[in-house]
């Protein structure tokens, strides 16, 4: 969803793409789609994306920071697709109330809808943010259901004080952007 072209040819191409992908499954496992780059920035053309393949073969990923146009009107739009939210931050006012993105707002479009699914955190700030020391990373996939934090977690739950450890989840392994902690 990220080639450049017209937005329908586009459209069909990942259309014929992600159904030949679910056929050669040939497996009850739903595809997820997240609202990274190009088209899929677009709210409806990604809820067109699903329709087209088919709602039971396809779900969303819809993440807070990756929209184009209005945020909250788009959310509203993957909602009834959506099966994993992606919450973005950026920076954090003296409160502690993320700057970019009215939380309060989203979290009450997102109450008021039929959403049943996994709400991932993810900060994509520049700086460290102050009081958060990290002893352990492990990484897995988000959009697999954190396998790789799973596996260490079954390995050394025993040895964890349950009081004082968290479970981080990096996304954007991989990428070319830094991210700082």
């Amino acid at each position: 969803a990220s080639t450049d072209g017209e937005r329908g040819e586009q459209l069909d191409h990942a259309v014929q793409g992600i159904t030949a992908f679910c056929d050669a499954m040939n497996s009850p496992v739903t595809v997820l789609i997240e609202n990274v780059a190009g088209f899929s920035k677009d709210p409806q053309w990604l809820v067109e994306l699903v329709e087209r393949i088919g709602p039971k073969r396809v779900g969303l990923i819809a993440d807070f920071g990756n929209f184009d146009g209005d945020i909250y009107a788009g959310m509203e739009l993957l909602l009834p697709h959506t099966t994993s939210i992606c919450t973005k931050s950026w920076e954090f006012d003296a409160q502690g109330n993320e700057t970019t993105i009215d939380f309060e707002r989203m979290l009450e479009i997102i109450k008021r809808s039929a959403f049943c699914g996994t709400i991932a955190i993810e900060y994509v700030g520049q700086e460290p943010i102050d009081g958060v020391r990290v002893l352990l990373v492990s990484c897995g996939a988000e959009e697999v259901c954190q396998g790789g934090i799973y596996g260490f977690l079954a390995d050394h739950r025993d040895e964890l004080p349950l009081d004082r450890t968290k479970v981080l989840n990096l996304d954007t392994i991989g990428s070319t952007q830094r991210g700082v902690l």
